[in-house]
């Protein structure tokens, strides 16, 4: 059973509490705890560790879930049950952020997003929560609780209209308050039947749309470990993991058809929205998904594809896994104790730019004199971004500008510069792991792309409505790395 749930920023600042009861402490007061009883909870989450529960009291479990789109922190205060696991906890605070984003209709929530929807905030949490367990109804369905929570204008109309039919209801005669009554029931009955829902994660209210707008956003981020042997790399271990998230403003009810190519990769059993309809014989085709959409922002599909299965198959090329290969040497200059590394950034037709390089370099030493040895990398050459030293010795970072163009070979080279020498001691300091992090719009990593976007029913275009789609793609790195 949930007791409370919290929102806080990478800092465990508090920015949202939702309680259940007037029992359940307040962040402050969990906060104290924590620190005693689970100081682990306290670490900075990041892609790695996203998850973490913990026990601070009897039958009483934390649960903390990092957003790694939003950059905050979900927690979640609940008692012990043998029916109910931590991966509910999870998938549940995991909806819950998901039913934000969709709902205030964002990629990214920030923090004064919320603060100044604090109230909303709580009513979407009441829609999502009953009896202090999940919603099992369809208010976990966004369009469920738009209808539930309107936006703040239709918030403010239903206000205002309902002190003005208080207002009315004291000036006019009691005959005159039921025929009144009785006109506003029989008005209820004809709305509720021209409401009717089609499905139920459409509104049952007819959207009405100034502009028909449908727009697929094809996401994908690669996972990939490269091991260096001689001057060739071989894939330890990879996976793309993609998403394809709608924007819909479509009025009606239509029947909407979007086609994949996904270019021979296997995308296994993919995560499919409700709205998407299934074959008799329970197969799905991504090379034509059908679905009635709900209205505004939605993911349709999520899907993962096996690297390792498919080298195996297709013979796929390591340089071809995103837009940048790597290549680096040690041992170089005349005390071998100069190291070179460069990238190869492809040239694309689709692609102008890649977005937000950076590099983390790791050193390793191998001493045979001594077991510490004081050094900092020196930088001979750079042809892109700045170097800088970690305060952590044997480590580093090349950043380059926030948009480094396609079609270029970056280059760095540097020494081990001692700051203390010993005699009669040999050390051997190479680079050795190299580990990315990138981002490019206009194509995926995979090379699966939308072939088309199609209306085949249920939708009218009245004179002055025009109809727009369209599609854009983007790839980022995850895990990236390269190494010895």
């Amino acid at each position: 059973m949930y007791l409370s749930f919290y929102i806080t920023d990478v800092q465990n600042k508090l920015v949202f509490q939702y309680l259940l009861g007037a029992t359940a402490p307040s962040f402050k007061h969990l906060w104290t705890r924590v620190q005693s009883a689970c100081p682990q909870l306290l670490e900075d989450s990041g892609s790695d560790n996203y998850l973490d529960q913990a026990m601070v009291g009897k039958d009483l479990e934390v649960y903390k879930y990092f957003s790694v789109t939003n950059k905050l922190n979900y927690w979640c205060l609940a008692s012990t049950s043998k029916s109910k696991g931590p991966l509910d906890c999870f998938s549940f605070l995991e909806t819950i952020d998901c039913i934000l984003l969709e709902y205030f209709d964002k990629d990214k929530l920030s923090i004064k997003k919320l603060v100044n929807n604090y109230d909303r905030i709580s009513l979407i949490f009441n829609c999502c929560i009953e009896a202090g367990e999940p919603n099992v109804n369809d208010f976990l369905y966004v369009n469920k609780i738009k209808e539930a929570v309107p936006e703040r204008s239709d918030l403010s109309k239903f206000i205002s209209s309902t002190a003005h039919n208080l207002q009315q209801a004291v000036q006019l005669p009691q005959q005159r308050q039921q025929q009144l009554q009785q006109n506003q029931m029989s008005r209820g009955n004809i709305s509720i039947a021209e409401d009717e829902e089609i499905v139920p994660w459409r509104t049952s209210k007819a959207s009405k749309h100034e502009n028909n707008e449908l727009y697929v956003d094809l996401l994908e981020s690669f996972h990939v470990v490269l091991e260096k042997k001689k001057s060739r790399l071989r894939l330890v271990n990879g996976d793309i993991r993609g998403a394809v998230d709608v924007r819909s403003y479509l009025n009606d009810n239509p029947l909407v058809s979007v086609r994949l190519n996904t270019m021979g990769n296997e995308i296994g059993i993919p995560s499919l929205h409700d709205c998407v309809e299934i074959n008799d014989d329970g197969e799905f085709t991504p090379s034509n998904i059908k679905f009635i959409p709900p209205d505004g922002k939605f993911r349709l599909m999520e899907y993962s594809i096996d690297l390792n299965s498919q080298l195996q198959k297709s013979g796929i090329r390591m340089n071809s896994i995103g837009m940048i290969s790597v290549h680096f040497q040690n041992g170089l200059g005349k005390d071998s104790d100069e190291f070179e590394l460069s990238l190869n950034i492809e040239s694309s037709k689709k692609v102008s730019q890649i977005e937000d390089l950076k590099l983390d370099l790791q050193f390793n030493i191998e001493d045979a004199g001594e077991s510490d040895v004081a050094y900092k990398v020196k930088i001979l050459r750079n042809t892109h971004g700045r170097f800088e030293n970690s305060v952590t010795m044997g480590q580093g970072q090349w950043i380059f500008d926030k948009a480094t163009p396609t079609g270029t070979i970056p280059v760095l080279r540097g020494c081990i510069e001692y700051e203390s020498v010993q005699p009669n001691s040999t050390r051997n300091i190479d680079l050795h792991t190299v580990s990315l992090d990138y981002s490019y719009m206009g194509q995926s990593a995979s090379g699966i792309s939308v072939e088309a976007i199609d209306i085949l029913s249920g939708l009218t275009i009245g004179r002055n409505t025009k109809l727009y789609k369209g599609a854009k793609y983007k790839t980022k790195t995850g895990d990236f790395q390269v190494r010895l």
